[in-house]
């Protein structure tokens, strides 16, 4: 039988994280689907594991410095399949996922995105749906930490609208992915998966969650503080940046906001009598001064990353 469903999957070299997710999805799988697993920075000897013990995978090796958007889009390029779900790879099927997200796609022709509700590891709820994120709700979760706790587009019955979606787990129409050009490669880590949201909305192609199908999700384990830490959160504030000041004056709101930060943190921290400010200058410092003069997010984190290697 012909696959309906093309799985992809970008792993940064994490083969503990493949070992717990492939088995899952082949447990809780009979939808015919074939496998794309982008196998980011992998080292010899975890691609020889990857061949040798999942044969029925197909691997896309990339070798260059890529964010989530150019991984996924490496096998996007290639998917034949009607659908396709885009997964990350610190995941787990507890039960049939996918096979409950195509027939809740197919019985709901209004809809061109399925998600199913995100759990942490810990049990703690991740996503049941996802408003529709703003310039103006942007700013105010960022300066005081405030977000409203009411939205017709979350933690729904059943099946229901949301309005943007997750990267971590998503299943799509391949057509209408393609026709919006997949994901958007000018953002390294951050905003892509809300531009998908917004875009399809715009175009009158709706997001939809099916609230009785849960996946499990042990957010935090690709990205983790580490060497990496300074890169990956300078390049996720400037994609956000990006993403929510696209004129002049969302521009100079948010090069006020990232003073304010600043100052905020250094406060905070001295008053505390903690080290720990020194990272938060450094990294609103970078995010401030890359903004401002429009700095491609990869080039950002190329420049990080240099630093650690």
């Amino acid at each position: 039988m012909n696959p309906k469903v093309s799985i992809v999957i970008v792993s940064m070299n994490k083969l503990s994280n493949l070992e717990i997710c492939l088995p899952s999805i082949r447990k809780f799988t009979k939808t015919p689907h074939k496998i794309y697993v982008v196998a980011y920075m992998f080292t010899p000897e975890n691609l020889k594991v990857l061949h040798d013990n999942y044969s029925y995978v197909e691997i896309i090796e990339s070798n260059e410095i890529r964010g989530f958007s150019e991984n996924n889009n490496l096998a996007l390029k290639k998917v034949d399949t009607p659908l396709v779900f885009i997964l990350n790879d610190d995941t787990e099927f507890k039960e049939p996922v996918l096979d409950k997200l195509v027939s809740s796609l197919e019985m709901t022709p209004e809809a061109t995105v399925m998600s199913p509700v995100i759990y942490n590891g810990d049990g703690k709820l991740l996503y049941s749906g996802r408003r529709k994120e703003t310039f103006f709700s942007f700013v105010v979760r960022l300066l005081i930490n405030y977000r409203k706790t009411n939205s017709k587009y979350e933690n729904g019955k059943g099946i229901f609208r949301s309005y943007d979606l997750s990267g971590a787990a998503f299943l799509i129409y391949t057509e209408a992915f393609r026709q919006i050009g997949f994901f958007n490669e000018k953002y390294f880590f951050c905003p892509e998966d809300v531009e998908v949201g917004h875009l399809l909305n715009e175009k009158g192609q709706l997001c939809y969650v099916d609230a009785d199908c849960n996946i499990i999700h042990y957010e935090g384990v690709s990205s983790k503080k580490g060497k990496l830490f300074y890169a990956t959160t300078i390049t996720a504030f400037l994609g956000n940046s990006y993403f929510y000041g696209n004129n002049l004056f969302r521009r100079n709101i948010l090069l006020l906001m990232w003073k304010y930060k600043y100052l905020q943190h250094y406060i905070s921290f001295v008053l505390r009598k903690t080290q720990h400010h020194k990272d938060y200058m450094y990294i609103y410092n970078e995010v401030y001064s890359c903004y401002k003069n429009k700095r491609a997010t990869k080039d950002v984190f190329i420049q990080e990353y240099k630093k650690v290697i």
